[in-house]
């Protein structure tokens, strides 16, 4: 029986051009896609799908980022859940893909294709960790501190949680990672080849990496409780 799977996006007006490619390419893999939409004025076409169910950011507001994880309270405890960004091209077995490494691991996991893991001695989470670039290939499927929300899955049963609770915006992989460590629950990165995920947009203005490389005080705060407390 193929599994249920429902999906997590949120985007903004100013990603309209690549949040319709990225819909695009998740939607036939996927049964639910809740998409959060962060100040739009009005749906826009993208959004207008029978698998879609859309969160206005007036409703439930000042999410940004953190809106992906939102459809995790409205979707069945016997799913997958899973999160993507609106600035990725995703392969047709992409979902295929990170279930069968779900289930090959054989207990609770978050499996993913962007990660980091945390180096010592550590005084800068932009700079002390190493990462595995979502669009880089991955020889073996490999265990992570990190598993980044642009692209992972989990099972609802493994872990769940109402991400309006967090206090902050935008330092989502962490918090989410620190959700992992609560429930205790593995992190992994599947291996594929290059380009294998595709972004259709980099380095953008507005993003949280972005953010990150400007002021990386509060995520370096964050890293150090987790993972060397």
């Amino acid at each position: 029986m193929k599994p249920l799977v429902h999906a997590g996006m949120a985007t903004m007006p100013s990603r309209k051009r690549t949040a319709c490619f990225a819909i695009r390419s998740i939607l036939p893999q996927v049964d639910v896609l809740h998409l959060y939409l962060d100040r739009f004025d009005e749906v826009p076409s993208f959004a207008e799908h029978p698998k879609i169910r859309i969160t206005h950011s007036e409703d439930e507001p000042g999410l940004k980022a953190n809106g992906k994880l939102l459809g995790m309270m409205n979707s069945p405890a016997d799913a997958f859940y899973v999160t993507v960004d609106d600035d990725y091209w995703y392969p047709r077995d992409f979902v295929k893909r990170l279930v069968r490494n779900y289930k090959e691991v054989g207990r609770p996991a978050v499996i993913g294709v962007h990660g980091c893991t945390i180096l010592q001695p550590f005084e800068s989470y932009m700079r002390d960790r190493c990462v595995m670039t979502s669009w880089k290939p991955l020889r073996w499927r490999t265990s992570v501190d990190v598993v980044a929300t642009c692209g992972n899955l989990h099972h609802l049963s493994d872990l769940r949680f109402d991400v309006r609770n967090w206090k902050v915006n935008n330092q989502v992989d962490l918090h989410f990672a620190e959700e992992m460590r609560r429930a205790k629950v593995e992190g992994h990165l599947v291996e594929r080849g290059w380009f294998w995920l595709i972004p259709i947009g980099h380095n953008q203005s507005d993003s949280i990496f972005a953010s990150l490389k400007r002021d990386d005080k509060a995520q370096s705060e964050l890293a150090r409780r987790l993972f060397l407390g």
